[in-house]
């Protein structure tokens, strides 16, 4: 029979996993939108990396994303600020 240090421990391995699980989905959407804007218009301003290094959601960054390819500018992410809850640390 597992103790309750066996419970906590399993729980924070699971955890753990978990949240390694969502940055890398963060990382990689980030990365999807920087690789097409970065293909499309060769230099990406800091000012729009930063941007989307705030963004924790992955459906904002989906959007983000889908916006890149039909951009005419880079700052299709300096100007589409996502509301407020999306952003790290901010209230939902």
């Amino acid at each position: 029979m597992p103790t309750i240090a066996d419970l906590l421990r399993e729980e924070g391995i699971q955890q753990g996993v978990q949240q390694g699980v969502q940055q890398g989905i963060l990382k990689s959407a980030r990365e999807s939108v920087i690789d097409i804007l970065e293909l499309r218009f060769e230099v990406i301003p800091e000012l729009i990396v930063n941007r989307l290094n705030e963004i924790y959601d992955p459906s904002i960054l989906k959007i983000f994303r889908r916006k890149s390819v039909k951009a005419t500018s880079p700052e299709v992410v300096e100007v589409s600020r996502p509301p407020r809850g999306f952003l790290k640390g901010a209230m939902i």
